[in-house]
């Protein structure tokens, strides 16, 4: 099980512990007539934890200590605690809502509801709030240092098994932004992959500058996405047609 100070460490941050969080912890507690999931209680007692969620995400919305177990005005007459779910934070556009299991032990499941409607339907996300977490780190960290992104075909059972023989596969999220979120990682490069019905999303860091051009080869005899690539900064998109025309690539 991974801890809540190892994601703090893989996030190089210090965790501050809070009295006036764990004082409100302690009486929602009460309120609810049993104990929190101790990861999940560990990380919103500090007084950094909310904001460790809500940074290494896509501007995503921690609900706060004194706000869990409220009503939430988009589920008119719903209570997600008869289902034992406690929703911990909002999509930045409202689009989805992330919960952890009540009943499930101390590093409990995240689900997670995709604009569903009322009642909400729960997805599965993580089968451990610590990897969640600790995938929100690391994924925002690679998405943010990555130089390459695709918008490609979903992921077909023979590329997924190329990518398998080829990289160290991380741990596997579902239901948003991908039904599937795939990581993988080499000594070439690191990859993210969100996977949907209709496409999959690549965000791809080469491990340096110098194997940028080996990355590339690699995943495009695995995939084929070579015409897909794309750059965000001018020296990466100078990179990409440095190798398309060196590979021959349109």
């Amino acid at each position: 099980m991974t801890t809540i100070r190892e994601v703090f460490d893989c996030a190089s941050w210090t965790p501050i512990a809070s009295f006036d969080s764990e004082r409100v912890l302690r009486a929602l507690e009460w309120h609810l007539n049993r104990v929190l999931p101790s990861t999940f209680r560990e990380l919103i007692a500090l007084e950094n934890g909310p904001a460790l969620m809500g940074h290494f995400s896509n501007s995503d919305v921690p609900i706060p200590p004194h706000q869990l177990a409220q009503p939430l005005e988009r589920w008119p007459g719903y209570d997600p605690f008869d289902e034992e779910l406690l929703p911990f934070m909002i999509e930045s556009q409202g689009v989805c809502v992330w919960a952890v299991r009540l009943d499930a032990g101390d590093d409990p499941p995240v689900v997670v509801e995709v604009d569903s409607g009322t009642p909400p339907q729960w997805r599965r996300c993580a089968d451990r709030f610590s990897c969640w977490l600790k995938c929100q780190v690391l994924d925002r960290t690679l998405w943010q240092s990555s130089w390459f992104f695709a918008q490609a075909y979903p992921l077909s059972p023979e590329v997924l098994s190329r990518l398998r023989r080829c990289f160290e596969e991380g741990p596997q999220t579902y239901g948003w932004p991908g039904n599937t979120n795939y990581r993988f990682y080499n000594a070439r490069s690191r990859l993210l992959l969100w996977d949907g019905d209709e496409q999959c999303d690549w965000s791809i860091q080469p491990a340096s500058a110098e194997l940028a051009a080996a990355a590339l080869d690699e995943i495009e005899e695995i995939a084929g996405i070579g015409d897909k690539l794309y750059g965000l900064e001018d020296q990466h998109e100078q990179t990409l047609r440095q190798w398309r025309a060196v590979a021959d690539k349109p």
